[in-house]
């Protein structure tokens, strides 16, 4: 088991590196076609993992700045905003199990994981990644945020020729916790802002990282399209791949096809201890592919209702059960119904099976 010591650790290790890259990247853009040259302090380690970026900005040309004007000045100043988040062109992207919307002009994603809206002379680079096993909770996560934060910046640094005070804020991302952190940087002589947002999601145990740098002397300013695609955020929901509504299973020789709506009768025995209480039924087609006759056996479907506990069959006050129907001839079918109980909204499942379940139908039900 990592110790949180250990998660801390890793965190800051591999949010270090990515931002080194960014470190690196801007460097390049600072530096002539022909120099050849790289950060000193650099290790071979972040030298291997920049390659591909560094590659990709070779043809740089120089860009200097003015002493006396500040970082984020230069990186932002007077130019307009790209203004290109269109929903109807944004791809959607899943970081640590959260959706965000990104902009058509950032292209393709390279193999670091890295979208360009510029490169060359001047960087504008979005970088997305999640790193799992680094976090146990959301306290711990909450307890980490700050020092994570000052961690980065002192990664950077390492690359940097000058490094800003950060502005480091707490915030949310799709109602997950996390954390803002700002700085400047200058690095061969070139300008930098970066901005990396990072969240825990407890349901993925995943920790994403959302990071826009921008060197001076991009034709545009590219943070306020980066703010959108943070507001963009929304938890994906996990998609389950078990037979519902409109599926259709193989139950031993049997193929059942399960109709695509819910239907609710009620019990009408005064007999019975459940008369007058409420019914759900779905239509299925049972389907004989064997080649001697069969039918659904009475005790081979077990139902479960929103609690998760196991409901008391009812299916013998309707006729037209498919558990009560005969046997069918090789090929046959029969077109008939599944009742089970209704104990509330929330998802129900049907089990197939005499030992042991063989196959789970999934069936959500809101009636409220």
């Amino acid at each position: 088991m990592m110790t949180n010591s250990r998660r801390h650790l890793v965190t800051v290790t591999l949010l270090v590196t990515a931002l080194t890259i960014c470190a690196v990247c801007v460097g390049c853009s600072g530096s002539s076609s022909d120099s050849g040259s790289s950060p000193a302090s650099e290790s071979s380690t972040v030298a291997s993992e920049a390659q591909a970026s560094e590659s990709a900005l070779s043809e740089s040309t120089s860009q200097e700045s003015s002493e006396t004007e500040s970082m984020s000045a230069e990186v932002i100043g007077e130019k307009p905003s790209k203004d290109g988040y269109d929903e109807s062109s944004n791809s959607v992207v899943s970081v640590a199990g959260v959706g965000f919307q990104i902009p058509a002009y950032f292209g393709e994603r390279d193999e670091k994981d890295t979208y360009y809206a510029e490169k060359g002379a001047a960087v504008s680079m979005l970088q997305l990644s999640e790193y799992s096993g680094v976090a146990a909770s959301n306290e711990e996560f909450e307890k980490s945020k700050a020092s994570l934060a000052e961690s980065l910046v002192e990664g950077v640094g390492k690359s940097a020729d000058e490094i800003g005070e950060p502005t480091v804020e707490d915030a949310s991302v799709a109602g997950l916790p996390a954390a803002t952190c700002i700085f400047d940087f200058k690095t061969k002589g070139v300008n930098a802002t970066s901005k990396v947002v990072f969240f825990y999601n407890s349901e993925s145990q995943a920790v994403g990282i959302l990071h826009m740098c921008q060197s001076g002397g991009t034709q545009y300013d590219y943070f306020p399209d980066f703010d959108k695609i943070i507001a963009s955020a929304a938890k994906s929901e996990a998609k389950s791949t078990a037979p519902t509504l409109g599926s259709t299973i193989e139950f031993g020789n049997l193929s059942i096809e399960f109709g695509s709506e819910l239907q609710t009768t009620a019990i009408n025995n005064q007999f019975s201890d459940h008369n007058g209480e409420t019914v759900l039924y779905v239509p299925v087609k049972v389907t004989n592919n064997g080649s001697e006759s069969s039918s659904l056996n009475m005790y081979a479907v077990k139902a479960f209702g929103s609690k998760g506990t196991e409901l008391d069959m009812i299916f013998t006050y309707f006729d037209d059960d498919a558990r009560m129907a005969g046997d069918m001839r090789p090929g046959a079918s029969q077109e008939a119904n599944l009742y089970f109980l209704y104990d509330g909204d929330g998802t129900y499942y049907l089990d197939f099976g005499f030992y042991k379940t063989e196959v789970e139908v999934e069936i959500p039900v809101k009636l409220q």
